[in-house]
């Protein structure tokens, strides 16, 4: 394809469609939580990533057109018509009733997995578009493609490790509550695994045994117990409330509620129906210690103020290698996309 120099008109019109590619990306991240611009922060780790990669096409494409760079027009026009493509992918997903929700793969329907390709084809692209450019700047035309396609994995690969070390490094209380000078009224308990013969899986279990020992303690006065059911067996609450029952907390202390099915839905559970209507000044949310940043993260992005506590359950190395990989591929796809 020939090269040829970038005219301002150039750099500017890819930088506009670069600009309404971000909004749009925004919109899709709130819209899909019923969150409108009104609850956008720009300081949110994922909202600062998505300008920052926006921001270096743009910073990259001026600094073409100074310096008098010869380039692809053909293909920068292509790749910023494909990251709007692949959003639009995300919309049609999103909002047309294909036949595919029940099948699942890794506990998610065929019709999230498709998001997340469509997603993911959307940041990869984006990334290629970062590199193609710089690349360019630094005068690296040697199999340029392939460099860019290459390193766009391995910065991918550096993003996973971001998470990973964030989920690490950041302090929360191993034995009890991030509590501040608020007591809170009310525990939130996170739903997790049921195992067979509705008995709760260890991840479960600890974490309705910490409500029950910050309850015991006067910490809290209320317990909510949260979390949906798979066919043909009882909810993740049901299962929790007759394990903690067994712990001497009274019955007219604990609601359940059965619907929700991931975190995200808790959290706008505790957002909506505990803060918003229930009026409560604070809650402490509970899960296991790898998996309470990202529950930090999703409190943030709904602008929830919530106190974490830690479950006391333990696991194996290789059990704590599989639930890390897991949490921050997780955390980084919220970040990104607020999957």
């Amino acid at each position: 394809m020939k090269n040829k120099l970038l005219t301002l008109g150039n750099a500017i019109s890819i930088s506009l469609i670069i600009i309404v590619n971000l909004f749009f990306l925004f919109y899709l991240k709130y819209s899909s939580h019923n969150l409108s611009f009104i609850d956008f922060r720009f300081v949110l780790i994922g909202n600062l990533i998505n300008t920052a990669f926006s921001f270096l096409i743009i910073l990259g494409i001026f600094i073409l057109f100074f310096k008098s760079v010869s380039v692809s027009l053909s293909i920068f026009y292509l790749l910023t018509g494909l990251l709007n493509l692949f959003l639009l992918m995300v919309v049609i997903l999103t909002f047309l009733n294909i036949p595919s929700q029940e099948y699942y793969l890794l506990s998610l329907s065929f019709m999230q997995v498709l998001i997340i390709i469509a997603f993911g084809l959307f940041q990869l692209t984006q990334l290629f578009f970062i590199l193609i450019v710089w690349l360019k700047i630094l005068k690296i035309e040697k199999l340029i493609y392939l460099r860019a396609l290459v390193n766009s994995i391995f910065t991918a690969m550096g993003l996973l490790i971001f998470a990973l070390i964030f989920i690490n490094t950041k302090s929360i209380n191993r034995k009890g509550a991030t509590l501040g000078n608020n007591k809170p009224s009310i525990a939130v308990v996170l739903g997790a695994a049921v195992w067979s013969d509705n008995k709760p899986s260890p991840s479960l279990a600890f974490r309705v045994d910490k409500a029950a020992e910050l309850h015991k303690e006067g910490i809290v006065n209320k317990i909510q117990l949260t979390g949906g059911s798979a066919p043909g067996e009882l909810s993740e609450a049901e299962v929790s409330l007759n394990h903690i029952l067994k712990k001497g907390i009274s019955r007219d202390n604990i609601w359940i509620e059965k619907n929700t099915t991931s975190t995200i839905e808790q959290v706008r559970f505790v957002k909506k129906e505990l803060i918003q209507k229930k009026q409560f000044n604070s809650v402490v949310i509970i899960s296991d210690i790898y998996h309470l940043q990202r529950v930090k993260e999703i409190c943030n992005f709904y602008n929830v103020k919530a106190d974490l506590a830690a479950s006391n359950l333990n696991l194996r190395t290789d059990k704590i290698i599989f639930y890390q990989l897991r949490e921050c591929t997780a955390l980084l796809l919220f970040w990104l996309f607020a999957l």
